[in-house]
């Protein structure tokens, strides 16, 4: 046997972490006059201080389960759901030491910044949820939303070294007009929709070549429920659907806020602070499970190479491995009946590791191998 992985190490699932609204803004909308800081207040403008919700998010969770990888969608702009608060904690992404801080932090510790449009939106003073996540429709030619967002990704770049491959848009919202542009600025992937029965990862969305990612568990599945006996079978058949998602060897993909207050001061359904209860339930329950921890671009970019890379069976123990579109290395793992194997083109032998009782070659190059049984 030598055959290509669905997933990393030949998991059942990956598991994606994705955490929107993380802003460089705090604003304490129980007590606006109070000048002292709380994890509870704050969207990120706190940095790694000890009173910010970062350290909060980290000391409750990702201390408790290290293995957690997690895709931060970040609007780079002031974030419009506080324009109106006279917060004295308004700024943009790249205004602040602590925030820059936060943001080299993410990108070292191995986890991602992917996109969330540059304010979030202003449409109207009612602040209401349809209205107010359409940015694109805050300009009068969607050329000049572009040219936004790719300044904002230069300017990213340059300060960061970090080049941002997907993203989501303010509330799922969005024109198919302007997909395409999506592409032409080098976006590899990006989050349409939040389904909860779908894992359904794409190589295309509707027609374009984009990879759309799920978005398909809230963060606060575990939450302690007090709701009636309607919303308590929902809850339960939310839990049913993670448990088929494994078994069905989807994406699962879990959604949550940094922010804790929606534009019209309403607290946010899905927040950090909130679900801390639930995440643990959560992240424990994949410990029992066999999980890859990844991020959204993670998972993107094996699922093109998996689909991108062919092994043919030449002989009862040699096998063509190819990559479709070009000759780089697919960044995929394979299922081998044998540990040693030997490329019949440069003569080098390869060893793999075991997984779960399998033998797992990782990122092996593209050749002609023989199985050799040992």
């Amino acid at each position: 046997m030598f055959e290509k992985a669905k997933w990393f190490n030949d998991y059942d699932s990956p598991v994606i972490f994705g955490i929107d609204d993380l802003s460089n803004a705090y604003y304490n909308y129980d007590s606006p006059e109070n000048r002292n800081f709380y994890a509870k207040y704050d969207f990120g403008y706190r940095g790694l201080k000890e009173d910010s919700i970062f350290t909060y998010f980290k000391k409750f969770l990702l201390d408790k389960y290290p293995e957690i990888k997690y895709t931060v969608f970040l609007p780079f702009g002031k974030m419009s759901a506080l324009h109106k608060s006279n917060t004295p904690y308004l700024y943009s992404i790249f205004d602040t030491k602590d925030f820059i801080d936060l943001l080299r932090y993410i990108i070292k510790s191995g986890n991602e910044i992917a996109y969330h449009g540059h304010h979030h939106g202003y449409k109207n003073a009612s602040f209401l949820q349809p209205t107010w996540c359409k940015e694109y429709e805050s300009f009068a030619k969607k050329d000049e939303f572009i040219n936004l967002i790719k300044n904002d990704l230069e300017k990213f770049e340059k300060m960061f070294n970090y080049k941002i491959k997907g993203g989501r848009s303010p509330c799922f919202m969005w024109e198919d007009e302007l997909i395409q542009p999506l592409i032409d600025l080098g976006f590899k992937w990006w989050s349409f929709h939040h389904i909860e029965k779908n894992g359904f990862i794409s190589r295309q969305y509707k027609g374009y070549n984009i990879v759309s990612m799920p978005s398909n568990v809230e963060g606060n599945i575990f939450s302690p429920n007090f709701k009636s006996l309607k919303g308590k079978i929902k809850d339960i058949l939310k839990k049913r659907n993670l448990k088929r998602l494994i078994k069905n060897r989807e994406v699962i993909s879990v959604a949550e806020h940094f922010m804790t207050s929606r534009a019209d001061g309403i607290r946010q359904y899905l927040n950090i602070f909130d679900d801390i209860y639930s995440l643990d339930k959560l992240f424990a329950f994949f410990r029992t499970q066999k999980i890859w921890y990844a991020t959204f671009s993670d998972v993107a970019k094996y699922f093109t190479d998996f689909h991108n890379s062919k092994i043919i069976k030449l002989d009862s123990n040699v096998f063509s491995y190819t990559n479709n579109k070009n000759k780089t290395t697919p960044e995929i793992s394979i299922v081998s009946s044998v540990r040693k194997i030997k490329n019949l083109e440069t003569g080098k032998f390869y060893y793999a590791h075991m997984v779960d009782g399998k033998w797992i070659f990782n990122n092996l190059k593209i050749g002609k191998y023989r199985l050799i049984d040992e």
